[in-house]
């Protein structure tokens, strides 16, 4: 739709204990909306939100730096309220900051978890795992990937999504595996490996009725001078 959106956030930070930080966020957006998708524009109100916590702890090892749990919920449409549009719009496209490696998921119409671990194999040898679990807020509204379009692929129901009910919410699960190597150098390696486990929803037979893992690897480096 065509949206005219104002965004209103509060954010804190801090320390619960030494060594257990804690980062909390929500945010509230007001507005107005005209839906082109009928034959005829429809006025909507706008009325989304986003809520974000992370507790990260320091922990005090030689190898293992911090691990952390994080949760977003972020809203979409609900077709019992037909006069408004739900569906939380990010101000940015996904930056992969810990929804997903490989894009799958965006903060519109969503529910996150991830857990991550961060660990010094060595001196000059970086990694983050990190575990994501990924839901549909609401049943009546699209899957939105990193990018902020709607997950559309072949098969899709001929009437279209969200005119229909999702069987389930749950999206799918992902393994994020990095490694950066040369740290504290003028040149660093990155490498990293992504697994995607398709969820009931993608394996449903009105969806993308499929069970394949989706794979995803990557090399990079960076010069400094």
């Amino acid at each position: 739709p065509q949206v005219e959106v104002l965004t209103f956030g509060a954010r804190m930070e801090g320390k619960i204990s030494r060594t257990l930080f804690y980062h909390a966020m929500a945010n509230f957006q007001t507005g107005r909306a005209v839906d082109f998708s009928g034959a005829t524009p429809r006025r909507l109100d706008v009325e989304a939100y986003n809520l974000l916590l992370n507790l990260d702890w320091f922990v005090n090892h030689t190898v293992v730096r911090n691990l952390g749990v994080e949760f977003t919920m972020s809203s979409g449409d609900d077709g019992s309220t037909g006069t408004q549009y739900e569906t939380f719009l990010p101000p940015f496209a996904s930056d992969h900051n810990r929804s997903g490696a490989m894009d799958w998921m965006s903060h519109m119409n969503s529910s996150i978890f991830t857990a991550y671990l961060f660990a010094d194999l060595h001196p000059k040898v970086e990694t983050l795992v990190e575990f994501h679990k990924f839901h549909l807020h609401s049943g009546e509204s699209a899957w939105y990937i990193g990018d902020l379009s709607p997950g559309w692929w072949s098969g899709t129901p001929s009437a279209g999504w969200p005119n229909i009910w999702a069987p389930t919410r749950d999206i799918g699960s992902e393994l994020d595996l990095h490694a950066r190597l040369g740290s504290g150098t003028d040149r660093q390696f990155s490498v990293g490996y992504s697994l995607f486990f398709p969820g009931k929803l993608l394996q449903h037979a009105d969806f993308w009725d499929s069970q394949q893992r989706v794979q995803w690897a990557y090399v990079q480096t960076e010069l400094k001078f």
